[in-house]
């Protein structure tokens, strides 16, 4: 594995979230499908097949693209959640 390939969990403090108090109130926690993906994309496993993304490129068995591709709904609409979030602490 390059550098750029090494996973997640050699990085340093890559495993800090896992101490993280879940606050049910403000949305932060994680259901169980999402722990499963989170602790897969920290360990560097395939999560998926390959195959093709609505924005062209391919999705590689880590399933790295679903986390920056724009074309992706649940990147919108974690963006508009935060923005949401954001806004409601700045009123």
């Amino acid at each position: 594995m390059s550098q750029s390939q090494t996973p997640g969990s050699r990085e340093p403090h890559s495993g800090d979230w896992l101490h993280t108090v879940p606050i049910c109130a403000f949305g932060l926690h994680l259901e169980d499908s999402d722990t499963g993906v989170a602790v897969g994309l920290w360990l560097g496993c395939a999560l998926c097949e390959a195959h093709p993304c609505p924005c062209f490129n391919t999705v590689d068995p880590l399933g790295l693209l679903a986390l920056t591709c724009k074309k992706n709904p649940s990147r919108s609409q974690r963006h508009a959640w935060f923005n949401d979030l954001i806004h409601c602490d700045l009123i």
